[in-house]
């Protein structure tokens, strides 16, 4: 269980902040892969809040204890994400309202008691929950760890246009957009938003969990992937690399960590061509994961689309090198041949080559583990993504 007292720096207890009332953080209803980042936005707002509201899937109980916060935990159903695979459109439509009026049902209970409302990992998707805190006249923060819009034309989803309408809508209403970085603004047409802009990532590491375990020169020739299987992800460029990469490198290794939509045809795949060259594995408990790190010698991740995703910090804390797609925020965090390196595409042959010439090149593969460690504790403490949350619920 992720735990504000164990995982954070600092000693657990609040610091009331600019919120004389409470800060409820809002998300839709999101798998187990998004709980990492939401547990530090709660423990990051914690010290900015006499009191914490959560409302988002109800698994999350199981993943987090908050310790000396004074926190409050509202569990919405879940909701699938569907994908390509044909789920019924009306079906997906009525669960989408049911989760929006759950949201909002709990929205009413605690709005005397909350000021600010932070919508988080699906956030821009909730139309009928801002709605309702504007109607309250409180304040409403749209966090953007990622485009919807982009994941929904890779998974081909139906009604892309209402949902630009939707998104459009969210962001009008917002009295603040976060987002990771300043490329987002470009890359996700947020330019007309810029007098309403910030840039604050929630993102920090529990360095006494994800550290250097194995030392580098003493691991094996594994490559691997961790992230949620679905279009976007580019995991399946990735499998279909791998076949490339065995033909020219024989003593190397995979392994593909994660679930999703594609789960199932990702193993379809492997199962053509492994030679007990790959593993796929679902979701490990979080505490597992920085082992599994440490045995990587490279970790890739060839998204279509991306915020800034919490594994490449922590495979970079590991000592692991990154090779990625210089997507979101990614490229100010991986500048190539120094703390990563970076995709030119996410096509098969060319993630295929990379990893080949990473792998023949072991010594800059060292030198870039060295660079990205130290980078990642340099810039991703407690302390630092305390002071841009700071300046944000200031201005609030």
């Amino acid at each position: 269980m992720y735990s504000l007292t164990k995982d954070r720096a600092k000693d657990g207890l609040c610091v009331f902040g600019s919120h004389s009332q409470g800060v409820c953080i809002i998300t839709f209803p999101i798998s187990s892969a998004g709980f990492p980042p939401l547990a530090n936005l709660i423990n990051i707002i914690c010290n900015f809040s006499k009191k914490v509201y959560v409302i988002t899937s109800r698994d999350f109980s199981r993943f987090y204890s908050c310790g000396n916060c004074r926190f409050s935990f509202y569990g919405i159903s879940n909701v699938s994400r569907g994908g390509r695979e044909g789920k019924n459109l009306l079906l997906a439509i009525l669960k989408y309202f049911k989760a929006q009026l759950e949201i909002v049902a709990r929205i009413f209970a605690i709005h005397l008691q909350a000021d600010l409302y932070l919508f988080f990992i699906g956030g821009e998707t909730l139309l009928l929950p801002v709605l309702f805190t504007k109607l309250f006249r409180k304040k409403a923060v749209v966090c953007h760890t990622g485009s919807i819009v982009k994941s929904a034309r890779f998974q081909r989803l139906p009604l892309i246009n209402a949902l630009v309408i939707v998104r459009n809508l969210v962001r009008f209403l917002a009295d603040r957009i976060v987002v990771y970085s300043k490329v987002i603004i470009r890359e996700d047409e947020l330019a007309k938003f810029m007098h309403k802009m910030a840039v604050a990532r929630e993102h920090f590491l529990n360095f006494n969990l994800f550290n250097l375990i194995i030392p580098f020169a003493s691991r094996g020739n594994s490559v691997g992937y961790v992230g949620r299987f679905s279009w976007e992800k580019g995991v399946l460029n990735f499998v279909e690399a791998i076949p490339l990469v065995v033909k020219r490198i024989r003593n190397v290794d995979f392994v593909l960590v994660g679930e999703g939509p594609l789960f199932s045809l990702v193993n379809k795949k492997i199962g053509v061509f492994n030679g007990g060259h790959v593993k796929v594995l679902k979701w490990l408990p979080y505490h597992e994961l920085p082992l599994l790190l440490n045995k990587l010698r490279l970790l890739v991740l060839p998204s279509a689309t991306e915020g800034l995703p919490n594994v490449v910090l922590e495979a970079m804390a590991c000592g692991t090198p990154v090779l990625a797609t210089p997507v979101g925020a990614i490229p100010d965090i991986i500048k190539e041949g120094e703390t990563g390196f970076l995709l030119k595409s996410d096509d098969p042959i060319h993630i295929a080559e990379r990893i080949i010439e990473l792998l023949n090149n072991p010594e800059l593969l060292e030198e870039v583990s060295i660079k990205a460690y130290n980078y990642v504790r340099e810039n991703f403490s407690f302390e630092k993504t305390l002071d841009a949350w700071r300046k944000i619920l200031s201005e609030l």
